[in-house]
C-alpha cells in the first residue's frame, strides 16, 4: 500500500519525565549568576543549569525557566495552537509534516510563521478540538493483498494500545472499528456498499467526535462519497485522549 503525503504531529515538553507533578505554573527567574549555577549542560541546542537545587532551561530571552518532572495539560481553554505553544503554558514546538512541508527545514520555517502570526497552515492542520478529522490518498496494487487497517488512533495509556481505526473489512468494505471492550464496528449499510478497490488511487476521509458513550460521530467518505455515518463510543474511555497521548498511525 502507498500513501501520498505523511502525517506526524508531536508536542514537544520544556523538561524531562518522571514521578513527582508539576503545576501549570511555570516559575521564571531572570538571568541567574555564573557563580550560583551549579552545573551547566547543553543538548541538542538546548540549555539547562542547576540553579539553588532546581533545573532551568536558558530560554532565547535570557531567562531561566523551571523544568518540570511531569506534565499534564487538558487543553479545555485551548482554541488555536497559538494558546497551546509557548513558555507560560509549557508546550515549545509542534512538528507537521504534510504535502507542502515535507522537510525539517518546511515545517521548521511554516511552523515559525505560523506561530508569530505572519500566515496560516498550508493544508495539514493542528487545531485543539474534540473532533478529528483524517484525510489520505492510498493506492493498493493489483497483485498486492488488501491491508487490514488505513488509519489507526491510538493511545498508549493502556496495553495493547487501544483506539479507533479504519479498516477493511473482509479484504472488501471500508468501515470503522472501535479495538476496545466489544469492539463496534461502524459498517456500510448492508447491501449497498462500496468496495474498496485496488490499482487506482482512493481517497479516504475520516471524521469523528470523541466520546467514551454511545454519542460519538463516525463518518466516512470514499473518493468524496459518504459511506458511514452513524453514532456510537469512539474513545475508550474518557480521559483516553485528555490526559494520556493518542498517536495516529497509517
Amino acid at each position: 500500500m502507498t500513501t501520498k503525503g505523511f502525517v506526524f504531529v508531536s508536542l514537544l515538553l520544556m523538561g524531562c519525565s518522571g514521578s513527582a507533578q508539576e503545576t501549570r505554573t511555570t516559575a521564571t527567574i531572570d538571568p541567574a549568576d555564573d557563580a550560583q549555577v551549579e552545573l551547566t549542560l547543553a543538548q541538542d541546542g538546548k540549555v539547562f543549569k542547576l540553579y539553588r537545587g532546581a533545573i532551568f532551561r536558558k530560554h532565547e530571552n535570557g531567562k531561566l525557566y523551571r523544568v518540570g518532572q511531569k506534565f499534564s495539560d487538558d487543553f479545555e481553554d485551548a482554541r488555536t495552537i497559538h494558546d497551546l505553544i509557548g513558555v507560560d503554558r509549557g508546550w515549545t514546538a509542534s512538528t507537521l509534516q504534510s504535502p507542502k512541508s515535507p522537510t525539517v527545514e518546511d515545517y521548521v520555517r511554516l511552523r515559525k510563521r505560523i506561530l508569530t502570526g505572519q500566515r496560516d497552515f498550508f493544508d495539514n492542520r493542528i487545531e485543539p478540538s474534540g473532533e478529528v478529522w483524517f484525510a489520505g490518498w492510498y493506492y493498493v496494487p493489483a497483485e498486492s493483498g488488501m491491508p487490514f487497517t488505513l488509519m489507526d488512533l491510538e493511545t498508549t495509556w493502556f496495553k495493547k494500545h487501544p483506539g479507533i481505526r479504519t479498516m477493511v473489512f473482509g479484504e472488501k468494505y471500508l468501515g470503522v472499528e472501535l479495538k476496545w471492550g466489544a469492539k463496534p464496528t461502524y459498517r456500510q449499510p448492508k447491501g449497498r456498499e462500496t468496495a474498496f478497490p485496488r490499482a487506482q488511487w482512493v481517497h479516504v476521509k475520516f471524521h469523528i467526535t470523541l466520546s467514551e458513550k454511545d454519542d460519538g460521530v463516525v463518518e466516512l467518505w470514499q473518493d468524496g462519497t459518504q459511506i458511514v455515518d452513524a453514532r456510537g463510543q469512539t474513545l475508550p474511555l474518557a480521559h483516553s485522549a485528555k490526559r494520556h497521548p493518542v498517536h495516529a498511525a497509517q
